[in-house]
């Protein structure tokens, strides 16, 4: 072969060697940024209703509070059997049900003012 193209081929080599490392680590770092920053602007809103007694979930629940940002919409309600409180969050394609639990871990029962 000719000397040329074997030291061409050898840059060509160690260019790739060194570029393949560099492409995988800014990757990483991307997906790491992205864990940290979310995937949408963190807006907090406040309460749009509070002790409006709403019959949520075939009248299984009552609403004691609810709110929304620009994706989701969130209720915390109560289950008229139990008075065990519960965070219900509706997005256009989630939904998710949580109890929510005090500080000792016993669940929060809602108790009339």
């Amino acid at each position: 072969m000719n000397k040329r193209l074997v030291k061409l081929m050898e840059k060509i080599w160690i260019r790739v060697l060194v570029g393949i490392p560099l492409v995988l680590l800014l990757l990483l770092l991307i997906v790491k940024f992205r864990m940290f920053v979310g995937c949408g602007p963190s807006t907090y809103q406040e309460s749009i209703s509070t002790n409006n007694q709403k019959d949520y979930g075939n009248g299984y629940f009552t609403t004691v509070t609810e709110w929304s940002d620009e994706y989701s919409q969130y209720y915390i309600v109560y289950a008229n059997d139990t008075n065990v409180k519960y965070l219900i969050i509706e997005g256009r394609y989630q939904y998710g049900i949580t109890p929510l639990y005090n500080a000792d871990g016993t669940l929060q029962i809602y108790e009339e003012k």
